[in-house]
C-alpha cells in the first residue's frame, strides 16, 4: 500500500511540473504554432497515463535522485531517517506504536471513489446524448450526402464516416471511435451548398482524419484518474482549445476557404451560442471556444497543408517522451551509499552474542540465508525465523548497479509500519556492498 501511495504522490508532482514546463515552452516558442503546442500538451496527457515505474538516463525526472558526489546516485533510503549522520548501525525498535489510521489507504479509497463518480457521470451523459440523437434524427438529403462524400474523398479520409442530421440544436461534432459519425444540427444547414455548410462539414471531418476521438477518449480516462489535479484540468482545457485551432488551419487549407469566410462561419456559431448545446466531451465546433485568440489565429496564423503528421513531429514526440515519461529514479552506486550511511562495517563485537541473519539485495533478486525468495514472500519468510527478538538482520547489496527503486521496495516490505511489529527484530544493520555467499549467520 505504501509503495502505491508513494508512486501516486510522485506522479502528482511530475504531472504538475510537466504541465508547467509545457505551458512555458508553448507560450515562448509556439504561440502561433498550434500543432507544435498541441503535440507538447499531448505529451502531458501521455505522462499522466504512464505510471512512474521505469527509469532512464534520458528522463529528467529520473535524474531527480542524482545528487552528484564521488560515487554517483544517492538513494532516498528510508532506513537513514532512524540513524544520525555517520552512524554505522541502523537500529529499529522491535515493537513500535502503530497508528490506528491508515492514511494512504484512506486517500486511495477517496481517489477510487472520485474516479468512479467521474466515469459514471460521463457514461450517463453519453447515454442520454445517444438517446436524444436517436429520437431527433432526420434523413439526409441526396444532395447533402453527395457534398459530404465529396469532401470525405478530397480530404483523404479512408474510413467510412456517417453523416447524421439532428432535429434538435445539438452539435456540431463527431462521435464514435470505431464507427465515426458527424452530427450537425438542421438549423445550421439551411443552405446545403453554402460555404458555411461546407466549412462546418470539413471541420468535423478533419477531426476524424486526425484521430481526435481517440485523443478525447484518453482525455476522459486521464480526467477520471486525476479528477482532483488542477494541472490535469488545465492540460485538458488547453488540448481542447489547441485541437480546434489545428482543425481550423487544416480546414482552411483543405477546401481552399478564405480566412475571412471561415472566421465568419465561427462568428455565426458564436451568435447561436444560446441555441446550440455541444456534444459532451467530444470534438466539435463549440460556441464557447470561439474566442478572440482563435479568430486571430484563423486570420493571421500559419496554415497546415499536410494530410499526415510530418516526420519531424514524430521525432520531436519521441524525444519529448524520452525526456518526460520515465518517472522512477536512476540506479545508485556504492560511493553515494557510503556518503549516506558511512563505510560498510561488520557487526560490532558487542553483538556477537546475538544471532545474525543476512539479507542480500541483488539486481531484482533477494537472497535470504543463501536462498532466493520473492518480494511477496519476504515478510512471510522473515516471520518464520525463530527468536527474532534476539536476532539482528544484516541488509546488504551484492552490486553497485542495484536499482534504487527496487532497493526501496525491499526496504518497504521490511519496514512497513504494519509489518514491523510482526517481524520484531532486535536490530537492523545496513552492511553496504556484500556477497550473497558470505556466512549467513554466526
Amino acid at each position: 500500500m505504501n509503495d502505491c501511495f508513494d508512486l501516486f504522490v510522485r506522479q502528482i508532482v511530475q504531472i504538475a511540473l510537466s504541465a508547467a514546463v509545457v505551458a512555458l515552452a508553448t507560450r515562448i516558442f509556439f504561440r502561433r504554432r498550434p500543432h507544435w503546442a498541441y503535440l507538447l500538451w499531448m505529451l502531458v496527457l501521455v505522462k499522466a497515463l504512464t505510471p512512474p515505474v521505469w527509469s532512464s538516463w534520458t528522463g529528467i525526472f529520473s535524474w531527480g535522485a542524482w545528487h552528484g558526489g564521488d560515487g554517483g546516485v544517492a538513494p532516498s533510503l528510508t532506513i537513514a531517517d532512524i540513524a544520525p549522520a555517520g552512524a554505522h548501525r541502523l537500529a529499529i525498535a522491535a515493537a513500535p506504536v502503530v497508528s490506528q489510521w491508515n492514511w494512504p489507504a484512506m486517500a486511495l479509497a477517496v481517489w477510487a471513489l472520485g474516479c468512479a463518480v467521474v466515469m459514471a457521470v460521463a457514461g450517463a451523459r453519453a447515454l442520454a446524448m445517444s438517446r436524444r440523437l436517436k429520437f431527433c434524427a432526420r434523413p439526409v438529403s441526396p444532395e447533402l450526402q453527395r457534398v459530404f462524400e465529396s469532401l470525405n474523398r478530397s480530404l483523404g479520409i479512408r474510413r467510412r464516416v456517417t453523416l447524421k442530421i439532428c432535429g434538435e440544436p445539438m452539435g456540431p461534432g463527431v462521435m464514435g471511435i470505431l464507427r465515426p459519425s458527424v452530427v450537425v444540427p438542421a438549423i445550421m444547414l439551411d443552405d446545403q451548398n453554402s460555404a458555411e455548410s461546407r466549412a462546418i462539414l470539413t471541420h468535423e471531418l478533419i477531426h476524424v482524419r486526425r484521430g481526435d476521438l481517440f485523443a478525447a477518449g484518453l482525455q476522459l480516462v486521464a480526467q477520471a484518474v486525476w479528477w482532483f489535479h488542477p494541472a490535469m484540468w488545465w492540460a485538458n482545457r488547453r488540448i481542447n482549445q489547441l485541437r480546434e485551432s489545428c482543425c481550423d488551419a487544416e480546414s482552411i487549407a483543405g477546401i481552399g476557404c478564405g480566412r475571412e469566410d471561415y472566421a465568419q462561419v465561427l462568428l455565426d456559431v458564436l451568435r447561436r451560442r444560446r441555441e446550440l448545446s455541444p456534444l459532451v466531451a467530444l470534438p466539435g465546433v463549440r460556441a464557447l471556444q470561439v474566442t478572440r485568440r482563435r479568430l486571430d489565429q484563423v486570420l493571421h496564423g500559419p496554415l497546415w497543408p499536410h494530410r499526415r503528421l510530418p516526420w519531424t513531429y514524430w521525432v520531436a514526440l519521441a524525444i519529448g517522451g524520452l525526456l518526460l515519461l520515465p518517472g522512477s529514479g536512476i540506479e545508485f552506486h556504492r560511493g553515494a551509499m557510503a556518503a549516506v550511511t558511512g563505510p560498510s562495517t561488520q557487526p560490532a563485537q558487542a553483538d556477537r552474542k546475538n544471532r545474525h541473519v543476512r539479507l542480500v539485495v541483488g539486481i531484482h533478486t533477494i537472497t535470504l540465508q543463501e536462498n532466493l525468495i520473492t518480494l511477496r514472500d519476504l515478510p512471510r519468510e522473515l516471520e518464520k525465523l525463530p527468536n527474532r527478538g534476539q536476532t539482528i538482520l544484516d541488509i546488504g547489496y551484492d552490486s553497485d548497479q542495484v536499482p534504487m527503486g527496487w532497493f526501496e521496495r525491499v526496504q518497504d516490505a521490511i519496514l512497513n509500519d504494519q509489518e514491523r511489529q510482526k517481524l520484531g527484530f532486535r536490530e537492523i544493520n545496513f552492511m553496504g556492498l556484500t556477497s550473497a555467499r558470505a556466512a549467513p549467520s554466526r
